[in-house]
């Protein structure tokens, strides 16, 4: 909404404005969700929170370039939320991972609105600074250079085959998405794709796919999935999961 407060703020003031619960922004764009659900799993299981509300919402349409039909025509606008507390049943995260390669750090990006590229600045000559640019190539060569490999650590590092996933709920990153599920090793049908449905939502996009797979009982009680996305940076989740 604005750089100053965090956004985590804004949303207080909406639904708990008089308390004192504590609110913070965790930002890895399309995949904050995952990050975000890491990041507080280990304070709910050394019992610093008892509950934690994780919201994860995007409006891409205010950002978009009308000249840049790749990314104009994929994303879209989304919020979801999901409460989540720590559990003494044998369910819940098993593991996750992170991975950043910086050498796509300019393949997705908005320059302009901060300092690297000031407000003051902006023009008409100067507005598609202000824009959201991507390289949707050359961010899908380095997917598909870097994540396979990534992929394979994570089972063997945790014992487990591609098989033993009963669903992968992947980031809406594309239209290519599923090639790089193929790379992968994941067979059509196990996992979620919605992308033509609803568009990439940025940061809302894999919580709202895990919702829909919850609603629709894609994914059961007693299911181990594979939460995965590529975002900005060129950052990169895996978070395995037992429902």
């Amino acid at each position: 909404v604005q750089p100053i407060p965090c956004m985590a703020a804004l949303i207080h003031e909406k639904i708990a404005k008089g308390t004192s619960i504590p609110a913070l922004d965790i930002n890895t764009t399309c995949t904050s969700f995952i990050t975000a659900l890491d990041t507080m799993s280990y304070l709910l299981e050394a019992g610093r929170y008892k509950r934690v509300l994780i919201v994860s919402c995007d409006v891409a349409s205010s950002a978009l370039n009308p000249n840049q039909k790749e990314s104009f025509q994929l994303f879209s606008d989304g919020a979801v939320a999901f409460v989540v507390e720590k559990s003494d049943e044998e369910v819940g995260i098993i593991d996750s991972t992170l991975k950043t390669w910086s050498e796509g750090a300019h393949s997705t990006e908005i320059r302009g609105g901060l300092s690297n590229f000031h407000p003051k600045y902006y023009s008409e000559n100067t507005k598609e600074e202000y824009m959201f640019d991507m390289s949707g190539k050359s961010i899908l060569a380095l997917c598909i250079k870097e994540i396979p490999k990534m992929f394979r650590e994570f089972l063997e590092n945790n014992k487990m085959k591609v098989s033993d996933i009963d669903m992968v709920v992947p980031h809406q990153a594309s239209v290519a998405m599923p090639i790089v599920m193929q790379k992968l090793g994941v067979a059509k049908g196990q996992f979620i794709d919605e992308v033509k449905e609803f568009g990439n939502m940025v940061s809302a996009s894999v919580p709202m796919t895990l919702a829909h797979g919850l609603e629709q009982q894609k994914i059961k009680n007693g299911d181990i999935i594979l939460l995965t996305g590529t975002a900005a940076g060129l950052t990169t989740n895996m978070m395995l999961i037992k429902i």
